[in-house]
């Protein structure tokens, strides 16, 4: 599968704030867009295995194994 569900952003989002990251800290160290970072983490944008694996290298531990499904038909609620 190559999308990660909905469970992905928020589980993001928690883990980010864990580890004292802001939205713009994180963003610049994945070097990814801090609106394209925000719609993850509300579900407004789907998240790669690739994201992940990103996400994960920049200290975020293990993401890539959160919830491997495809969002549903409609979208994600924010």
């Amino acid at each position: 599968m190559n999308e990660i569900s909905c469970d992905f952003g928020s589980e993001l989002r928690r883990r980010r704030s864990a580890r004292g990251f802001s939205l713009i800290s994180f963003s610049k160290k994945i070097s990814c867009s801090k609106s394209h970072l925000s719609k993850v983490e509300r579900g407004l944008a789907m998240a790669s295995r690739d994201f992940a694996k990103v996400c994960d290298d920049a200290g975020s531990s293990n993401l890539v194994g959160v919830r491997l499904s495809p969002a549903p038909a409609g979208g994600c609620a924010a």
